[in-house]
């Protein structure tokens, strides 16, 4: 039987068609398993794996891979496996489905002497697409395939070159480490990158590990030369702090852009335009874009990024969907790697066909330069206010006073690009009243008549950068924030790099003090961002005046400032000036349109010395003494101590080891049950993640939920919670059907509103076939309330695809009605720290009965969550609570374990009732 059997799935990832020896390896007849999930042959677990590589084949990460995973046999047993997957397209490049190649795993093989080698073995190398050889439990190879050969130079007898030999030193203990302290769960791989010896010079190498037999006597590795991509990475990072100073306080919308068109990073006044997430995870840049509009931008994207074509794409933004976009790309290319990604700078635009009068109150009071004209006549029909105080133009200004001749230019170059119904974009000399050429940098878009003939045209422009700064203007620019004139981050850190150099010389300490606004966010939500960015300017006025000429104070963005303190002797001299600070902020308060704005300083105080080796670290101590003052109730100032410094030791260990566990997919989900209150039948479960650790035992996500979303591991983590949920609700659609429970899930802020949950839960649900009302998705009320344009408009895009949404934890919050209302909610959960009272405190039970009755009212089925005394029940039951849950029906369990509840009823509930 050959080892390499193949698998056709359809884009559902159903069986379309299979190799009749694998179907008789796993005890099936080849008709049986035509039109079946391939989920039915995978391990539940496996199914997890799986769904992850396709997915990000489906998305264009990769084109194929190989996975490790376990095979179901129709008896219920197991066997070990690896898959070749693939994406099967047609001629247009339309996804049609998936190709996997199927190696079952031989028994674990006995090297025999002399270097022979097994013909089972030998197929199975050579079935692999990677450089592959299999390793012994010390290490030592025993097989190659012809492509590990080619990629690492290695001789006919794989034993005389151990396979640690082959990284460079350094990464030789690594290596080892990997190789003797394998992942937790044996069907999936181990990866990671070394640096190893190869023909062509040292190079960047992916291994993965996959177990052989149940003993782990042997593994498969395969290796991949990954250099390219960890280079492009390496690029990126080394520009990212100079694209990041020129571009924080510029008010020009500017984003940097992965090659899949993932936004990398978005300066202020991008996330500000197009209602983007501040504290990271952005999406993708298609995501933002209204759906009309999406299919024909994303083709003149890749038309404009490919071509090198300036001219901008217009579209209409999710956030801004009644005002039209101009976005304007610039590839970025290395000299090695070619296309790295793109830069977006992206403004509103006025309707040329709308006419002077509504496009004056629309752009009126913008920098840029804005004129409308008609073509024909040769007449402007409006100049904004910055046009009129640039050019200072006569009453009877016409196109030839402003531009000169331009008719040959116009003829061969402009004409052309309007007619085809797009923007010019490019660089014309103007003429202001004086006579004197001024070059500007202008998009023109022009509305055509009946014969497809430009007829009027708007313009919008920037006076060009070499018109404007000289080379010290753009110096200061990349070293200081435009709003407040103050260093930027950049500058900082050299001051503090230097600092840190002269307490080392000469013993003085140096202090840092970071500095948070509290209730900033309320001002630019209730004053909007004009107040607010008047505000920071009044503070950074007050910290220069207060402080002493040796300090330095920085603004780092939004409402964080900096101050390094030097010539002081110690941490009572940097508590004095923190003292300091905050009196000048809050004994003379702060007010907003001569208003009190109720924002008041929390500020974190951190000094060298022990443990202080870089300004990063430094600046990291006092944003956690900051934290500390928030957590303590604001307006106050706190020290970076001990107690801190091992709290911090703590967290980065746990962020280390809760990454490594995410990249070995290592986590566990957990299922509690929902119960009716009615039937006592289980109706639902939540998954929660659940970490086994080695030394504090199972670890639930209370434990490590706070480190994953401070350290930017959040939306990993939900969406490999999230596939995990998928795998085991489609095993239970496929044995139970439409008896199988809901399955809820709990996601975080930041996953919602990067904007790619939607399409990650499209995926899924296409992967799994499951009916999009077997998964709710959880959202908590603290998060509703912090940004509920976006919110709405990204839970829309769930409850478009058919998924149940729930409002989590309420009672927490102070979520309004109108809001409730627009947020396509199909569940309301009352929050466990009111529900525990409900037994003991009549207000509580008057707040739970108030929540209830508010869920009733709008509609919405109501759970009551963390139900923990029996007793509670009958009460739930005579408020009107639809269902329940908690540790008084059961912990959560692991999916196995679960499944035997399904056809249970709670006998409490029968009680109760």
């Amino acid at each position: 039987m050959d080892s390499r059997l193949r698998v056709l799935l359809d884009v559902g990832t159903r069986i379309r068609a299979i190799d009749s020896d694998l179907a008789d390896a796993l005890g099936y007849e080849n008709a049986e398993l035509r039109g079946e999930p391939f989920g039915r042959i995978l391990t539940a677990d496996s199914i997890a794996g799986v769904g992850d590589e396709l997915v990000a084949i489906v998305s264009g990460r990769q084109e194929s891979d190989d996975i490790g995973c376990r095979l179901r046999r129709r008896d219920g047993t197991t066997t070990a496996a690896i898959a070749h997957l693939a994406a099967r397209n047609d001629n247009d490049g339309k996804l049609q489905g998936f190709a996997a190649q199927i190696t079952i795993e031989p028994p674990s093989p006995e090297p025999s002497g002399g270097g022979a080698r097994r013909p089972a073995l030998a197929d199975h190398l050579r079935s692999l697409a990677l450089a592959a050889a299999v390793i012994d439990a010390n290490g030592a190879i025993v097989d190659q395939n012809p492509a590990w050969v080619a990629l690492f130079g290695v001789g006919d007898d794989p034993a005389a070159t151990p396979l640690d030999a082959l990284a460079i030193e350094p990464d030789q203990a690594l290596l080892r480490r990997h190789l003797f302290e394998p992942g937790p769960e044996e069907h999936r791989p181990s990866r990671f990158d070394v640096r190893c010896h190869t023909p062509d010079g040292i190079v960047w190498a992916r291994f993965s590990l996959v177990p052989m037999g149940r003993d782990r006597t042997y593994r498969t590795v395969t290796a991949e030369d990954v250099s390219a991509e960890l280079l492009m990475y390496r690029v990126l990072s080394a520009n990212e702090a100079l694209f990041r100073s020129l571009t924080e306080g510029s008010p020009v919308a500017v984003a940097r852009l992965a090659p899949d068109l993932t936004i990398a990073y978005a300066n202020p006044a991008f996330l500000r335009l197009t209602g983007t997430d501040p504290t990271g995870g952005h999406g993708n840049l298609l995501d933002l874009i209204v759906e009309d509009d999406r299919t024909r931008a994303g083709n003149m994207i890749e038309r404009r990024l490919g071509d090198g074509d300036a001219a901008p794409v217009r579209c209409r933004l999710i956030a801004v969907a009644d005002a039209t976009v101009s976005l304007r790309f610039a590839a970025v290319h290395d000299d090695e790697l070619g296309a790295i990604g793109a830069i977006v700078a992206a403004e509103v635009v006025p309707e040329a066909s709308t006419g002077p009068a509504a496009t004056s109150a629309v752009v009126g009071a913008r920098g840029d330069l804005v004129g409308i004209a008609n073509l024909r006549s040769g007449e402007i029909l409006y100049l904004n206010e910055a046009a009129r105080v640039l050019l200072g133009p006569p009453a009877d200004l016409s196109l030839v006073k402003l531009y000169g001749d331009l008719s040959q230019r116009y003829a061969d170059e402009i004409y052309p690009v309007l007619r085809r119904g797009d923007s010019w974009t490019g660089e014309l000399d103007m003429i202001d009243v004086n006579g004197t050429t001024i070059r500007v940098h202008q998009t023109i878009t022009a509305d055509l008549d009946d014969d497809g003939e430009p007829e009027q045209a708007s313009a919008v422009g920037t006076q060009s950068a070499d018109a404007l700064l000289d080379h010290d203007t753009l110096a200061h620019l990349a070293t200081h924030d435009t709003l407040t004139g103050l260093p930027n981050r950049s500058l900082l850190l050299d001051h503090m790099q230097l600092a840190l150099a002269r307490s080392a010389r000469d013993g003085r300490p140096i202090g840092v003090l970071f500095i948070d606004l509290d209730k900033f966010k309320a001002v630019n939500d209730t004053h909007g961002h004009e107040a607010g960015d008047a505000l920071l300017k009044e503070v950074a006025s007050r910290l220069s005046t207060v402080l002493r000429p040796s300090d330095t104070v920085a603004r780092l963005g939004g409402d964080e400032f900096v101050v390094l303190c030097e010539d002081i002797h110690g941490e009572a001299d940097a508590m004095t000036i923190a003292a300091r600070i905050r009196a000048s902020l809050v004994d003379d308060e702060l007010l907003v349109r001569g208003a009190p704005s109720g924002v008041t300083p929390s500020i974190g105080v951190a000094m060298s010395g022990a443990g202080v080796e870089d300004p990063e670290t430094m600046l990291r101590q006092a944003d956690a003494a900051m934290y500390r003052a928030k957590q303590s109730g604001r307006d106050r100032v706190e020290l970076f101590d001990d107690v801190l410094r091992e709290r911090n030791q703590r967290r980065e260990e746990m962020r280390r080891d809760l990454e490594a566990l995410i990249d070995e997919r290592a986590l566990e989900v957990h299922y509690q049950p929902i119960v009716d209150l009615a039937t006592g039948k289980v109706c639902a479960v939540e998954a929660f993640a659940r970490w086994p650790h080695p030394e504090r035992g199972m670890l639930s996500a209370s434990d490590f939920l706070d480190v994953a979303i401070t350290s930017g591991l959040d939306q990993r983590l939900d969406r490999l919670v999230l596939a995990r949920a998928f795998a085991d609700a489609s095993r239970w659609c496929q044995e139970r059907g439409a008896a199988a429970p809901r399955v809820h899930v709990n996601v975080t802020g930041r996953s919602i509103l990067s904007g790619a949950l939607a399409s990650e839960v499209e995926r899924f649900l296409a992967l799994t076939r499951i009916p999009p009302s077997k998964l709710c998705i959880e959202v908590s009320e603290r998060f509703l309330m912090d940004d509920g344009d976006a919110t709405a408009a990204r839970l829309g895009r769930l409850h478009d695809l058919g998924v149940r949404l729930a409002i989590d934890g309420v009672g927490t919050g102070a979520t309004s009605l109108q809001q409730l209302r627009r947020y396509h909610l199909d569940m309301l959960k009352v929050d466990g720290t009111l529900t525990a009272e409900i037994l003991t405190d009549a207000t509580a039970q008057r707040l739970v009965g108030a929540a209830i009755a508010l869920g009733r009212a709008l509609d919405l089925s109501v759970a009551a969550e963390s139900i923990e005394d029996a007793a509670a029940i009958a009460v739930l039951q005579q408020l009107g609570a639809h269902m329940a849950q908690g540790h008084v029906f059961t912990e959560p369990l692991p999916a196995d374990d679960v499944e035997r509840l399904f056809t249970l009823r709670s006998a409490l509930v029968r009680r109760a009732g």
